[in-house]
Protein backbone atom coordinates (compact mmCIF):
# COMPACT_ATOMS: atom_id res chain seq x y z
CA UNK A 1 0.00 0.00 0.00
CA UNK A 2 1.26 3.94 -0.35
CA UNK A 3 -0.38 6.73 0.56
CA UNK A 4 0.85 10.39 0.53
CA UNK A 5 -0.49 13.12 2.82
CA UNK A 6 -1.44 16.72 3.96
CA UNK A 7 -1.75 18.33 6.83
CA UNK A 8 -3.86 21.58 8.24
CA UNK A 9 -4.22 24.60 10.26
CA UNK A 10 -6.82 27.50 10.29
CA UNK A 11 -6.96 30.67 11.94
CA UNK A 12 -10.05 30.96 14.32
CA UNK A 13 -13.41 32.51 12.44
CA UNK A 14 -15.98 34.82 14.42
CA UNK A 15 -13.73 36.48 16.56
CA UNK A 16 -15.84 39.33 18.38
CA UNK A 17 -14.76 43.02 18.00
CA UNK A 18 -13.64 45.25 20.63
CA UNK A 19 -16.48 46.97 22.11
CA UNK A 20 -19.04 44.24 21.21
CA UNK A 21 -21.76 43.42 23.73
CA UNK A 22 -23.69 40.42 24.30
CA UNK A 23 -23.30 36.87 23.73
CA UNK A 24 -20.82 35.31 20.49
CA UNK A 25 -23.25 33.39 17.81
CA UNK A 26 -23.09 30.24 17.67
CA UNK A 27 -21.19 28.86 14.93
CA UNK A 28 -23.10 26.84 11.97
CA UNK A 29 -23.08 23.11 12.95
CA UNK A 30 -24.40 21.98 9.25
CA UNK A 31 -22.69 19.01 7.46
CA UNK A 32 -22.05 21.82 4.52
CA UNK A 33 -20.76 24.57 7.03
CA UNK A 34 -18.12 22.05 9.19
CA UNK A 35 -16.85 20.22 6.12
CA UNK A 36 -16.14 23.80 4.33
CA UNK A 37 -14.36 24.93 7.39
CA UNK A 38 -12.30 21.73 7.72
CA UNK A 39 -11.25 22.25 4.32
CA UNK A 40 -10.27 25.68 4.56
CA UNK A 41 -8.21 24.50 7.42
CA UNK A 42 -6.51 21.90 5.54
CA UNK A 43 -5.56 24.36 3.35
CA UNK A 44 -4.24 27.00 5.72
CA UNK A 45 -1.83 24.49 7.35
CA UNK A 46 -0.49 23.57 4.11
CA UNK A 47 0.64 27.31 3.68
CA UNK A 48 1.89 27.85 7.13
CA UNK A 49 3.53 24.68 7.67
CA UNK A 50 7.05 24.06 6.09
CA UNK A 51 9.38 21.44 8.01
CA UNK A 52 8.17 20.30 11.01
CA UNK A 53 10.10 17.59 13.15
CA UNK A 54 8.93 16.14 16.40
CA UNK A 55 10.44 13.53 18.72
CA UNK A 56 9.16 10.20 18.09
CA UNK A 57 8.67 6.98 20.43
CA UNK A 58 6.64 4.08 18.21
CA UNK A 59 5.71 0.78 19.98
CA UNK A 60 4.85 -1.93 17.71
CA UNK A 61 3.72 -5.30 18.91
CA UNK A 62 2.60 -8.62 17.09
CA UNK A 63 0.48 -10.61 18.00
CA UNK A 64 -1.18 -14.09 16.11
CA UNK A 65 -4.50 -14.07 18.12
CA UNK A 66 -6.58 -11.69 19.96
CA UNK A 67 -6.42 -13.62 23.31
CA UNK A 68 -2.53 -14.37 23.43
CA UNK A 69 0.25 -11.52 24.99
CA UNK A 70 2.36 -10.43 21.98
CA UNK A 71 4.85 -12.86 19.93
CA UNK A 72 7.00 -10.11 19.13
CA UNK A 73 7.91 -6.68 20.20
CA UNK A 74 9.53 -3.49 18.50
CA UNK A 75 10.40 -0.28 20.00
CA UNK A 76 11.81 2.43 17.62
CA UNK A 77 12.87 6.03 18.42
CA UNK A 78 13.71 8.81 16.15
CA UNK A 79 11.55 11.77 14.60
CA UNK A 80 8.60 12.54 12.76
CA UNK A 81 9.03 15.25 9.88
CA UNK A 82 5.78 16.98 8.14
CA UNK A 83 6.98 18.19 5.43
CA UNK A 84 5.70 19.41 1.77
CA UNK A 85 7.43 18.01 -1.27
CA UNK A 86 7.01 20.41 -4.16
CA UNK A 87 7.82 18.48 -7.46
CA UNK A 88 5.34 15.71 -6.14
CA UNK A 89 2.55 18.40 -4.81
CA UNK A 90 2.17 17.02 -1.91
CA UNK A 91 2.71 16.66 1.97
CA UNK A 92 4.26 13.56 3.62
CA UNK A 93 4.35 12.67 7.30
CA UNK A 94 7.74 10.16 7.69
CA UNK A 95 9.17 8.35 10.09
CA UNK A 96 12.97 9.04 10.23
CA UNK A 97 14.21 5.96 12.07
CA UNK A 98 17.68 6.26 14.84
CA UNK A 99 17.12 3.68 16.89
CA UNK A 100 15.62 0.30 16.50
CA UNK A 101 15.45 -1.90 19.53
CA UNK A 102 18.29 -0.30 21.22
CA UNK A 103 20.32 -0.27 17.88
CA UNK A 104 21.50 2.62 15.97
CA UNK A 105 20.23 3.22 12.38
CA UNK A 106 23.53 3.71 10.33
CA UNK A 107 21.39 5.79 7.20
CA UNK A 108 19.39 8.23 9.26
CA UNK A 109 20.71 11.32 7.50
CA UNK A 110 19.84 10.15 4.31
CA UNK A 111 16.49 11.38 4.44
CA UNK A 112 17.40 15.06 5.28
CA UNK A 113 19.62 14.60 1.97
CA UNK A 114 16.44 13.35 0.55
CA UNK A 115 14.22 15.84 1.10
CA UNK A 116 17.01 18.41 0.28
CA UNK A 117 16.44 16.87 -3.40
CA UNK A 118 12.33 17.31 -3.37
CA UNK A 119 12.05 20.73 -5.21
CA UNK A 120 13.24 19.62 -7.73
CA UNK A 121 12.88 15.66 -8.10
CA UNK A 122 9.62 13.65 -7.32
CA UNK A 123 10.68 11.67 -4.13
CA UNK A 124 7.71 10.19 -3.19
CA UNK A 125 8.03 6.76 -3.46
CA UNK A 126 10.92 6.95 -2.08
CA UNK A 127 9.81 8.74 1.33
CA UNK A 128 6.97 6.39 1.67
CA UNK A 129 9.21 3.42 1.74
CA UNK A 130 10.65 4.67 4.38
CA UNK A 131 7.68 4.61 6.36
CA UNK A 132 7.52 1.02 6.11
CA UNK A 133 11.23 -0.58 6.27
CA UNK A 134 10.77 -1.19 10.43
CA UNK A 135 7.31 -2.20 10.65
CA UNK A 136 6.91 -5.41 12.17
CA UNK A 137 4.80 -8.10 10.43
CA UNK A 138 4.38 -9.96 7.06
CA UNK A 139 1.84 -8.31 5.46
CA UNK A 140 3.30 -5.07 3.39
CA UNK A 141 2.17 -1.52 4.33
CA UNK A 142 3.70 2.19 4.23
CA UNK A 143 0.71 4.03 5.18
CA UNK A 144 1.82 4.83 9.13
CA UNK A 145 1.27 8.21 8.39
CA UNK A 146 -0.48 10.41 11.55
CA UNK A 147 -1.96 12.92 9.25
CA UNK A 148 -3.30 10.68 6.49
CA UNK A 149 -7.23 11.11 7.29
CA UNK A 150 -6.66 15.02 6.30
CA UNK A 151 -5.76 14.68 2.81
CA UNK A 152 -9.53 13.42 3.03
CA UNK A 153 -10.26 17.14 3.52
CA UNK A 154 -8.02 18.80 0.91
CA UNK A 155 -8.45 17.98 -3.20
CA UNK A 156 -9.66 14.98 -2.74
CA UNK A 157 -13.18 16.62 -0.48
CA UNK A 158 -15.60 15.89 -3.03
CA UNK A 159 -15.39 12.79 -3.50
CA UNK A 160 -16.05 11.53 -0.62
CA UNK A 161 -19.59 11.55 1.49
CA UNK A 162 -19.59 12.86 5.34
CA UNK A 163 -22.57 13.12 7.25
CA UNK A 164 -22.71 14.81 10.89
CA UNK A 165 -23.07 12.26 13.67
CA UNK A 166 -22.29 14.42 17.66
CA UNK A 167 -22.72 17.74 18.24
CA UNK A 168 -21.33 18.94 22.10
CA UNK A 169 -19.60 21.73 23.96
CA UNK A 170 -16.84 21.20 25.81
CA UNK A 171 -14.77 23.72 27.48
CA UNK A 172 -16.35 26.66 25.63
CA UNK A 173 -15.91 24.85 22.30
CA UNK A 174 -18.67 23.34 19.51
CA UNK A 175 -17.26 19.93 19.09
CA UNK A 176 -18.55 18.13 15.92
CA UNK A 177 -18.08 14.33 15.02
CA UNK A 178 -18.50 13.80 11.42
CA UNK A 179 -18.21 10.27 9.45
CA UNK A 180 -17.06 9.50 6.18
CA UNK A 181 -16.94 7.22 3.60
CA UNK A 182 -15.04 7.66 0.29
CA UNK A 183 -15.48 7.43 -3.22
CA UNK A 184 -13.65 5.50 -5.99
CA UNK A 185 -10.61 6.21 -7.05
CA UNK A 186 -9.79 6.38 -3.26
CA UNK A 187 -6.91 7.45 -1.29
CA UNK A 188 -5.14 4.01 -1.23
CA UNK A 189 -4.41 1.27 -2.99
CA UNK A 190 -3.53 -2.42 -1.99
CA UNK A 191 -0.35 -4.31 -3.48
CA UNK A 192 -2.27 -5.11 -6.69
CA UNK A 193 -3.36 -1.85 -7.39
CA UNK A 194 -6.62 -1.68 -6.61
CA UNK A 195 -8.19 0.92 -5.06
CA UNK A 196 -9.52 0.73 -1.08
CA UNK A 197 -12.06 3.12 0.48
CA UNK A 198 -11.74 4.54 3.39
CA UNK A 199 -14.25 5.11 6.53
CA UNK A 200 -13.67 6.82 9.62
CA UNK A 201 -14.79 9.56 11.81
CA UNK A 202 -13.19 13.11 12.42
CA UNK A 203 -13.81 15.49 15.79
CA UNK A 204 -13.74 19.49 14.27
CA UNK A 205 -13.59 22.42 15.95
CA UNK A 206 -17.44 23.95 14.39
CA UNK A 207 -15.98 27.72 14.42
CA UNK A 208 -12.52 27.34 13.22
CA UNK A 209 -12.43 23.49 11.10
CA UNK A 210 -9.48 22.80 13.74
CA UNK A 211 -9.71 19.09 13.78
CA UNK A 212 -9.14 17.62 16.83
CA UNK A 213 -8.82 13.54 16.10
CA UNK A 214 -9.12 11.47 13.12
CA UNK A 215 -9.80 7.75 12.66
CA UNK A 216 -9.92 6.16 9.29
CA UNK A 217 -10.22 2.51 8.50
CA UNK A 218 -9.66 0.40 5.37
CA UNK A 219 -11.45 -3.14 4.96
CA UNK A 220 -10.64 -5.63 2.54
CA UNK A 221 -11.10 -9.42 3.48
CA UNK A 222 -9.29 -10.75 4.86
CA UNK A 223 -7.12 -7.66 6.06
CA UNK A 224 -8.44 -4.71 8.37
CA UNK A 225 -6.38 -1.57 9.11
CA UNK A 226 -7.17 1.43 11.66
CA UNK A 227 -5.04 4.92 11.99
CA UNK A 228 -6.18 6.87 14.81
CA UNK A 229 -4.56 10.31 15.46
CA UNK A 230 -5.33 12.80 18.24
CA UNK A 231 -3.53 16.09 17.96
CA UNK A 232 -2.50 18.65 20.58
CA UNK A 233 -1.35 22.08 20.67
CA UNK A 234 1.94 23.03 20.10
CA UNK A 235 2.06 26.61 21.77
CA UNK A 236 5.87 27.27 20.45
CA UNK A 237 4.88 26.70 16.73
CA UNK A 238 1.28 27.86 17.48
CA UNK A 239 0.09 24.78 15.96
CA UNK A 240 -2.21 21.76 16.49
CA UNK A 241 -0.13 18.92 15.55
CA UNK A 242 -0.28 14.69 16.28
CA UNK A 243 0.49 13.85 19.90
CA UNK A 244 -1.10 10.03 19.86
CA UNK A 245 -1.20 7.67 17.06
CA UNK A 246 -2.20 4.52 16.85
CA UNK A 247 -2.50 1.33 14.90
CA UNK A 248 -4.43 -1.93 14.32
CA UNK A 249 -3.85 -4.03 11.47
CA UNK A 250 -5.55 -7.75 10.85
CA UNK A 251 -4.34 -9.92 7.70
CA UNK A 252 -4.00 -13.60 7.62
CA UNK A 253 -0.42 -13.30 5.07
CA UNK A 254 0.21 -16.95 4.12
CA UNK A 255 -2.95 -18.16 5.38
CA UNK A 256 -1.63 -17.30 8.91
CA UNK A 257 -3.78 -14.89 11.50
CA UNK A 258 -1.67 -11.96 12.10
CA UNK A 259 -2.63 -8.80 14.27
CA UNK A 260 -0.20 -5.71 14.86
CA UNK A 261 -0.85 -2.80 16.95
CA UNK A 262 0.85 -0.03 17.65
CA UNK A 263 1.34 3.41 19.77
CA UNK A 264 3.47 6.40 18.60
CA UNK A 265 3.66 9.73 20.93
CA UNK A 266 5.24 12.70 19.92
CA UNK A 267 7.24 16.06 21.66
CA UNK A 268 9.56 18.30 21.30
CA UNK A 269 8.02 19.62 17.62
CA UNK A 270 10.10 22.22 16.32
CA UNK A 271 10.13 23.93 12.42
CA UNK A 272 12.45 24.30 10.42
CA UNK A 273 12.58 27.19 8.41
CA UNK A 274 14.97 25.62 5.36
CA UNK A 275 17.25 22.10 6.06
CA UNK A 276 19.93 24.12 7.29
CA UNK A 277 17.95 26.35 10.02
CA UNK A 278 15.82 25.13 12.40
CA UNK A 279 13.54 27.39 15.12
CA UNK A 280 11.24 26.11 18.29
CA UNK A 281 12.26 23.22 20.39
CA UNK A 282 15.74 21.79 21.05
CA UNK A 283 18.13 19.42 19.65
Amino acid sequence: MRAVLIAGLALAAGVTLAGQSGPAKPPNTSIKAVVAAASKYVDEYARKLAIVVGDEVYIQEQFESSGLPPSRTRMIRGEIWVTFLPADRTWMAVHDVAEVDGEKVIDRLALRELLAKSATHSVLEQVADRNGRYNLGRRARNLNEPTLALLLLDKRVSSVEFKRELVEVVDGATLVTVSFVERDPSLVRNQNGRFITARGSMLIEAATGLVRQTVISFKEKPEFSELKTVFAYEPRLKMWLPSVFTELYESEPDGLKEIIKTRATYTNYRQFESFGRIRGGHE
